[in-house]
Formats: structure tokens, sequence, C-alpha cells
């Protein structure tokens, strides 16, 4: 996520759940850009979204 968005704050959170047997994590990552988007900004949306799915599929491949 810090190679994909360098320059934008970025949240991690990773919650132990130890009630279940074997115990698991819940892991969320969020990432927070400088600025809305607005009407202006609506010809980036695909790029963003090929982008996403780009970094979660290498998130998915550093899971396995």
């Amino acid at each position: 996520m810090q190679q994909s968005w360098p320059e934008q704050r970025r949240v991690h959170h990773i919650h132990y759940i130890f009630e279940e047997q074997p115990a698991t994590y819940d892991v969320t990552a969020e990432v927070h850009f400088d600025r809305s988007v607005n009407e202006e900004q609506m010809g980036d949306i695909p790029d963003l979204c090929d982008h996403m799915v780009h970094v979660l599929n290498e998130l998915v491949q550093l899971h396995h």
C-alpha cells in the first residue's frame, strides 16, 4: 500500500480475534486522499479502479 500511494495517509487496523479456535485476525487498511472527488475527477475513476484492483491482487498474492 505504501508503494502504491506513498504520499497519502494510510491507516491499518489489525484485530486479533481470540474467541475463535484457531484464533484469527481481521485486517483493515484505508487510504485517505487529500482532496474530495467531485465532477472534475470523474474521468480519473476508471484508472483509480484499475489501480485498486491491481493492489488488491498483490495483497492476495502476499496472503498465499
